[in-house]
């Protein structure tokens, strides 16, 4: 049986021989895009299980949309949030023991009432 199937495919390549490159391409294609995708989810869906009390992390991010459009659609997304977010959070929700803020250009990452911080620059 499956020699038939071999045999039958073989005939319709040598037939259209041009569509069967296009189906052949767009299958790669297509197979590529979802081993992309599906490496990229499984490697963000586990890349903090090192860490301690992995469960008590969460990364706040903010979408800003500018009125004026001259920047493309002016959406913006952005892991810098301001201060008074994390104030805000703090107080909405007491059980936040610490929070942590990092900067785009230097990777300083400040906690409240600690005075240390280690800056590297981002190259």
């Amino acid at each position: 049986m499956f020699a038939h199937y071999v045999a039958v495919a073989l005939r319709n390549i040598r037939g259209a021989p041009f569509a069967s490159v296009i189906n052949l391409v767009t299958l790669a294609v297509g197979l590529l895009c979802f081993v992309t995708a599906y490496a990229f989810v499984n490697f963000w869906g586990r890349a903090e299980r090192q860490f301690r009390n992995v469960d008590d992390i969460h990364v706040l991010t903010v979408t800003i949309q500018n009125r004026d459009s001259s920047f493309g659609n002016g959406i913006q997304n952005a892991t810098r949030v301001p201060d008074i977010a994390r104030d805000t959070l703090q107080a909405d929700f007491p059980a936040i023991a610490k929070s942590a803020r990092e900067c785009a250009r230097w990777r300083t990452v400040s906690l409240p009432g600690s005075s240390t911080s280690s800056p590297q620059l981002v190259q």
